[in-house]
């Protein structure tokens, strides 16, 4: 992925992102529509702290951040 098209992603931004939509696992009681509306949230978190990763540790490949 070229992380060059992405503006630089600061890391209050991640941190921000990770406390409004945390990794969590699905309630059962949950409508499967809100439960992949979470999964489509996580995907989005996901993707930018790759790039975050990517544009701040480009020697990491594959380590968390």
């Amino acid at each position: 992925m070229p992380v060059e098209r992405y503006p630089a992603i600061p890391e209050q931004l991640i941190i921000a992102l990770e406390e409004d939509f945390p990794e969590r696992t699905p309630d059962i009681s949950e409508a499967l529509e809100r439960i992949r509306e979470r999964g489509g949230e996580r995907k989005v978190v996901k993707h930018l702290k790759e790039i975050f990763r990517q544009q701040n540790f480009p020697d990491n490949e594959g380590d968390d951040v």
